[in-house]
């Protein structure tokens, strides 16, 4: 359960843009470049480890082999580990999609911020 905690808070963290940063270039720049680095990151960065995740998790979670088709159940003896991990696991692929969605909000702020700035 502690990890569906941070497979969850990803995204909200970054919706408030909490993450860790090295800013060593970001702080220097004015509001527009900001936009620009963040506009770029998301394109190269984030979505596609997002999608790549999606991808990834997809078969393992859902797939024919996956853990909600073959009803997997915990290996731990009396009861000790959680009764579903297909619950648990499902969160793998709830994490890219929380991603993807705060990518495309990310990206219309970064377009708003360049399309505010060009037309002063």
């Amino acid at each position: 359960m502690h990890a569906a905690v941070f497979l969850l808070g990803i995204a909200y963290t970054l919706a408030h843009d909490e993450h860790v940063r090295v800013d060593i270039f970001y702080q220097r720049f004015g509001e527009r470049g900001r936009a620009w680095i963040d506009a770029i990151g998301t394109l190269i960065l984030l979505i596609p480890t997002s999608l790549y995740l999606l991808i990834a998790s997809w078969s393992y979670v859902f797939g024919p082999l996956g853990s909600w088709a073959s009803r997997e159940a915990s290996a731990q003896a009396g009861g000790l580990g959680f009764p579903a991990p297909a619950v648990l696991k499902t969160f793998m692929v709830i994490m890219p999609i929380l991603l993807l969605l705060q990518s495309v909000v990310i990206l219309g702020r970064c377009m708003q911020t360049l399309r505010r700035g060009a037309s002063q």
